[in-house]
């Protein structure tokens, strides 16, 4: 059967991310931070070629707009995104660190020297879904209070001016930074807290439901373990039965039929053990001798 290149680079291209990225998070318990590695290892393995997309008609506008640095920054970005989310040398949480911290700084310079506010936060609002998803819920409050912290700055940037920064002061003023500054925290803050509640209680289910499978598997075992010896005990109980010298049967408690005898039993009555099978204590015993049992 034969594959077309673009399934075969898909297939390629699949179990290179997932190598890469999974190869030191592969464990038996499917906890929470198993499936955020999951998800960590999707949104890398699309976010890679899709980057390209968005890469090259904004390298073309940026460098008509003579933004050179910009273009700088944008190819620094995603080679480093590609090289440290890849890369097998550190831990899968110091990569996603390292990712989160190219955003920050990505958005920085873009609110810098385009002046755009829109396109600060087209980053960092995905900035505190991706941390608020990835990380603890300390680090996504502290990531939306350092988003707060960002647009602070630049509102003291923009009122005293100390730097030389034309494209920010251009475009927006004071008022309207403030006003779009309170508004995106106030929606950031909001989402963030959706998104950790969110994660807490299915960390609390997973939690439960590993628990509950652990003690149903202790359970089983321990079930096992009673009928491996049930089943000891059966054994050893039929052998002292059978190789009994004495006579040995086995009576219905109501009607007194037999249901089972030894060779001691058939050699001391004569009967063959379908015959005995077939009487009852009565037939071998006149009513008054029946034994006590």
């Amino acid at each position: 059967m034969t594959f077309s290149f673009r399934n075969q680079f898909r297939n390629y291209y699949t179990a290179f991310v997932g190598k890469r990225i999974l190869q030191d998070t592969v464990s038996g318990q499917r906890d929470l931070s198993y499936w955020q590695n999951r998800l960590f290892t999707t949104a890398i393995f699309f976010a890679l070629p899709v980057s390209l997309f968005a890469l090259i008609p904004s390298v073309i506008l940026e460098l008509q707009e003579g933004h050179t640095y910009i273009v700088a920054v944008n190819f620094f970005a995603l080679g480093s995104v590609a090289f440290f989310a890849t890369t097998t040398k550190i831990s899968i949480h110091l990569r996603k660190m390292f990712i989160a911290g190219v955003i920050v700084c990505f958005a920085i310079v873009a609110m810098a020297f385009m002046g755009s506010f829109t396109m600060g936060c087209i980053y960092l609002f995905p900035l505190s879904i991706y941390v608020a998803l990835q990380f603890s819920s300390r680090l996504a409050y502290g990531t939306v209070a350092l988003n707060f912290a960002i647009c602070s700055f630049f509102a003291l940037v923009i009122w005293l001016r100390p730097f030389n920064l034309p494209e920010l002061f251009k475009n927006v003023s004071l008022n309207h930074w403030l006003i779009y500054s309170v508004n995106f925290v106030f929606m950031d803050l909001v989402v963030v807290i959706l998104i950790r509640q969110l994660l807490t209680g299915l960390e609390r289910t997973m939690v439960k439901e590993n628990s509950l499978y652990r003690n149903l598997q202790k359970e089983w075992h321990e079930k096992q373990v009673s009928s491996e010896l049930l089943k000891e005990s059966e054994a050893h109980y039929r052998t002292l039965f059978f190789q009994s010298p004495l006579p040995k049967w086995i009576l219905d408690s109501e009607s007194l039929a037999f249901l089972q005898v030894n060779n001691a039993a058939l050699n001391a009555y004569g009967y063959t053990e379908e015959e005995f099978l077939q009487m009852k204590l009565q037939d071998i015993h006149l009513q008054g001798q029946l034994p006590e049992f």
